[in-house]
Formats: structure tokens, sequence, C-alpha cells
């Protein structure tokens, strides 16, 4: 049984929830049901629809759903959200239970990913296991005070085709890059992508668009100008910018929607490999504590 959808809506002043299920007859039941539990919540007077492909579960009072979620394992727990954290909100729990049913492996793919990493960055040259701890859901460097985030490093393995590659810096930090070695400089890419993005600004009657780097905060970003002089900017992940540049990609700019509404990014969907578009899809919108708690769940 899996959790496709859920709302909360008022009705002719009725405040109504929704969960939208992928369940058989034997799971869940057509009909009134005095008690039910799914999804970590406690749900009074539920009515249970079938659909052609779903059931529809309905109660007519959000004061008749009570989260009931529950940590069995405490110290998993406090090692992914931190010493004492609190239990998480209700909507978190649902968030993280829709994101389950759209990814069903995608927590024990990044377990198997943690498996792999922490061997992998142990046996960096002058390296070894208790070098490293698990803490808040990040990865800490005991021996450089360096933090890894585990699911950007994920995200990284899966945009890299499941690879990653530790090297050793001569101050003893690991640097986690592509495998492959840069067809050319950052400068040189970025030379080349601003030339691209003025033919971009002329062809769309801008006063100006560029694309800059900040070495302080490691971050990239897409600038556009307007003629009014309206700036409109952009922050490129920087592991998909990484990207670009390792392979010496320059692919299209994307402008989708009016006004307040518009959204700019490359269009780089063919660039990389699906696992990694399926991620991101699906996460894009969560919050780390959302995908942190799929293995509590």
């Amino acid at each position: 049984m899996r959790l496709v959808a859920y709302s909360e809506d008022k009705v002719k002043d009725k405040e109504i929830l929704l969960m939208v299920v992928d369940a058989t007859d034997e799971e869940l039941a057509e009909g009134v049901h005095e008690s039910i539990t799914l999804f970590d919540h406690r749900l009074t007077n539920a009515l249970v629809e079938n659909n052609s492909h779903t059931k529809s579960v309905w109660i007519e009072s959000l004061d008749d759903c009570v989260c009931v979620f529950k940590v069995n394992d405490l110290p998993s727990y406090f090692r992914m959200f931190g010493q004492n954290a609190p239990y998480p909100d209700a909507n978190v729990v649902i968030a993280a239970h829709i994101l389950k049913g759209r990814m069903p492996e995608l927590h024990s793919d990044i377990e198997n990913f943690y498996a792999w990493l922490l061997p992998a960055m142990s046996a960096v040259e002058g390296r070894k296991p208790e070098d490293f701890e698990l803490v808040n859901g990040q990865l800490v460097d005991q021996v450089t005070g360096d933090i890894y985030d585990v699911i950007e490093m994920y995200r990284l393995y899966l945009m890299l085709g499941n690879t990653l590659r530790l090297d050793a810096t001569e101050d003893g930090r690991i640097l986690v890059r592509s495998p492959r070695d840069p067809e050319v400089s950052m400068f040189d890419w970025l030379v080349e992508q601003n030339k691209r993005m003025e033919v971009y600004a002329a062809s769309a009657d801008l006063l100006a668009a560029y694309i800059s780097f900040d070495d302080k905060n490691v971050s990239f970003t897409m600038t556009f100008v307007g003629r009014d002089g309206t700036t409109l900017k952009h922050v490129v992940n920087p592991s998909e910018f990484m990207y670009l540049v390792q392979h010496n990609y320059h692919p299209a700019i994307v402008v989708t929607g009016e006004g307040a509404e518009q959204v700019i990014h490359f269009d780089y969907r063919v660039l990389m490999p699906d696992a990694y578009h399926e991620f991101v899809d699906n996460t894009f919108d969560q919050s780390r504590a959302t995908v942190k708690l799929l293995g509590f769940i």
C-alpha cells in the first residue's frame, strides 16, 4: 500500500482531508471505518471509496486525523536529525510517505550508497574509519572538520552514473569529484558560456545575460538584465555546474512563465542519467527532513 496524494481543503465550510491510496481490497476495504491507522496517522470515521486504480480516503474534520508517528530506533534517529531532536511535523511525515510511494527503493539506495561511501573515504591515503562520524545526517570529518552532505553527495553520485572520485589534498582533506578529468578549465568554460549568453541576450532583447562564479560562497548564478533594468537571477546547483564544466557541455537556456513567475534553468535533461533526473524530479520540492525520514516510516 502506498500514499499517492494528500490534501487538506474546505468544502462548504467543512474541513476535508483526502488521502489517495494505491491499495488492494484486502489492505483497505471500501466503506466507513470507525477508526483506521494509515501512514502513521489515525483517522476516525473515515470513508474509503474505490476509484478505477486507487482508493480515496475521506474524513470531514481535521480533528479526526491524529499523527501517531513513533520512532522505534532512537539512536539512529538522533544520528540522522541531531541529539534530542523532536519528532517531525505531521506534514513532514505525510510528505515522506508520498515520496516513499513514488520511490520505494530510495531509502535502501541511499543506505547502500552510504555503506559504500564510508569505506571509500576511509581508504583514502592516510585516513581510517574512525575519522568520520554521521552527525545530523551529515558525514563529519573529525580530523579536518569538513562536513559532507550525504544526500547531496548521493545526488552527485547519480549524476556521474553511480561513481565518485575521492582524492586526498596536500593538507589531508578529501576532494570529492568526477572520475573524469575536465576537458577545459572552469575559466575557459565560463568565457565560452558567457559568449553564448550574450547571443541569447541579443535574441531575447535583453540588456545583458551572463553567468558568474562566487568563489567565497562556492555558488554559480545566471543573471538576466532587461531593457528596463529589471534583473532576474537563478542560482545553478554546484554539482550540476561542475558536471557541465567537466564534460564541456553548453546546454540551452530555458525560460518558463512570465513576470514574477518566471523560472530559468539549463536544459540538460539529455546530458545526465535518468536515475539522476528521477531523484531530482521527486525530491526537488522536498525538505532534507523529508528525505532523511524515509528510514523511519
